[in-house]
């Protein structure tokens, strides 16, 4: 559909109005969501009273007051579809994302799903002119989008207040591992930014900060000017080399979908008496595992037990101690704020499921200090 129309200006945006004759031929309503395309962007606005739609100077900055313009328009939807859902399914490999897409914003303002072609749908709420949609696959394997939640659960940042994505870890192949789940739902490792966090008693020199970024850009893939600080953390002791990496993604409407709509229905999920397919439990618990599990051995560095640390205060023990329930897998306090596993029966049954998967460090200990008990077999 191409619309031709004029420029009209308001404050820190431009205006258009979709003349009466366009309307009719193409069935344009008050109630539609439209997205338009302009060279390389992709902007989504709703048709306001009068048929006026605002567009951001930003992108359309070499047209002013009286412009002639005209402009493609590649999808309308009316309001009431994109707030439609499919019904939530963890029973097959692939799961639906856009089922566990929260109907609207903590903050009360609608979101919107919007089809871009049989594989991708834009996810996009009204906020002043509109805020930037984001483009994520539909379906995305189970077990993977859990392994990412896992993980998101134990080292994300996930309060209540937070309007970014961040994940934080000093292990590089555990943020290698997210962002491959990520790049498969379509966010990719050039849009985020990276801060590193280094604990030392020290002062924190220009050659520390050099190392860190070199490192931590060569490990993610990610470009030197992504990284935006390197912040020292007070410690007693030194921090491992290169200190920890947070990777960040300034998109409220991602926390939206992964933490209000995805986290939180998987915990309750967990929480609930309910029966969670295994491969969901599996892979949460392999990324909690990631973020807050430890590995203790014998003094003669064989496997005897592994940890897994929590909040109290969040809650975070009763959904550790309902995933251990539901895999079957025996537990015990070592004390507040920390459940073990031990036995050698518990530990084989961590060692089948690959559950240090995305921690080589962690990963390598578990498996050569359990691989000497006298019991083992493969």
């Amino acid at each position: 559909m191409l619309i031709s129309t004029k420029i009209r200006e308001r404050k820190d945006h431009l205006v258009i109005t979709i003349y009466k004759e366009e309307r009719e031929k193409y069935g344009f309503s008050i109630e539609d969501i439209i997205v338009i395309k302009y060279k390389e962007n992709e902007i989504i606005r709703p048709i306001r009273k009068d048929f006026h739609i605002s567009l951001p100077k930003k992108i359309f900055k070499k047209y002013k007051k009286g412009d002639q313009i005209k402009l493609e328009i590649i999808q309308k939807i009316r309001r009431k579809s994109g707030l439609k859902r499919p019904k939530i399914n963890l029973n097959k490999k692939f799961i639906d994302l856009r089922a566990f897409v929260p109907l609207s914003t903590i903050h009360g303002k609608p979101i919107y799903i919007i089809s871009k072609n049989s594989d991708f749908s834009y996810i996009w709420y009204p906020v002043g002119g509109g805020a930037k949609q984001i483009t994520l696959k539909n379906k995305v394997n189970k077990i993977k989008i859990a392994e990412l939640l896992g993980f998101f659960f134990g080292d994300g940042t996930t309060c209540d207040s937070i309007r970014s994505f961040r994940l934080t870890n000093c292990e590089s192949s555990t943020l290698i591992y997210c962002l491959s789940i990520l790049d498969k739902i379509n966010i990719k490792q050039e849009d985020f930014k990276v801060q590193i966090i280094y604990s030392t008693n020290k002062e924190l020199n220009e050659k520390t900060k050099k190392k860190c970024i070199n490192f931590w850009s060569k490990e993610l893939a990610i470009e030197l000017n992504k990284f935006i600080s390197v912040s020292k953390a007070h410690a007693k002791k030194e921090s491992s080399h290169f200190g920890s990496a947070r990777i960040i993604l300034n998109r409220a409407i991602l926390i939206e979908i992964l933490k209000w709509g995805l986290l939180d229905i998987i915990v309750e999920k967990i929480k609930s008496r309910e029966i969670v397919d295994n491969g969901v439990l599996i892979g949460f618990l392999r990324g909690s595992l990631a973020a807050e599990g430890c590995v203790y051995q014998n003094k003669n560095t064989t496997t005897d037990r592994i940890s897994i640390s929590f909040n109290s205060e969040k809650g975070e023990g009763k959904v550790y101690k309902k995933l251990l329930d539901k895999l079957q897998i025996e537990y015990n306090h070592m004390h507040k704020g920390e459940l073990a596993v031990s036995k050698y029966h518990n530990l084989k049954k961590l060692y089948n499921l690959d559950i240090f998967k995305f921690h080589d460090q962690r990963k390598k200990k578990f498996c050569k200090g359990l691989e000497k008990h006298r019991d083992f077999k493969i």
